[in-house]
């Protein structure tokens, strides 16, 4: 991506500012919830891929102080605003076409990632790739049901004003993955083995 200059506004700037302060907060929960199931006490190198805003940064490197800890997004806009809380080790890049060192990782993070990515199957085979023989991956993606209550509203409102269709296709992306044995099937697509595989459930409550 190309450099803009610190200061400067965008439309993807503000976005990513929005996501910090109203979505991040909200799948971080969800995504912390993997952590304790990670190797990460041993861990000398982790990669988080997609990165965002930094959400789970923070709780990356408080898992495992020893290790370093590499964002990955394809916002540079995202990653910028992940640099306001640290000056982490961030590169943009395409988390299908993954230009890092091959075997360097011991830990990846995919949180909420799967459904963004036109071939999930390309990025999983990437991430093999740089994870160290014996290395992990851990995934976080939305289930078989993801509830959002305005939903309906908003869409009845956008019709009323003449928008045209969402062009965002990660709502079809998100059936790929979005059972506990399709999720396996992919990973062993890519030659990966799944370790531990489950299903929770999240209420988020929102405010006025």
């Amino acid at each position: 991506g190309g450099l803009i200059a610190e200061g400067g506004a965008t439309q993807n700037s503000a976005f990513a500012v929005a996501y910090a302060r109203h979505w991040a907060p909200v799948i971080g929960p969800m995504s912390r919830c993997l952590l304790p199931a990670l190797p990460l006490a041993t861990a000398h190198y982790v990669l988080d891929l997609g990165s965002g805003t930094g959400e789970l940064l923070r709780d990356l490197q408080a898992a495992t102080p020893q290790a370093t800890v590499i964002g990955v997004d394809r916002s540079e806009d995202m990653l910028r605003v992940a640099r306001r809380f640290r000056d982490w080790p961030m590169v943009v890049m395409d988390a299908q076409l993954l230009a890092l060192r091959h075997e360097m990782f011991d830990v990846a993070v995919m949180a909420f990632v799967l459904h963004m990515l036109a071939d999930p199957l390309a990025s999983l085979s990437a991430v093999r790739c740089v994870l160290r023989r014996g290395g992990t991956v851990g995934i976080v993606t939305w289930g078989e049901q993801v509830m959002s209550p305005g939903r309906d509203f908003w869409r009845e409102e956008l019709d009323a004003c003449g928008a045209v269709s969402d062009p965002d296709a990660s709502n079809a992306q998100r059936t790929l993955a979005n059972t506990s044995e399709k999720l396996r099937q992919l990973l062993e697509a890519a030659a990966l083995v799944p370790m531990q595989v489950w299903t929770d459930h999240f209420t988020q409550r929102w405010t006025v």
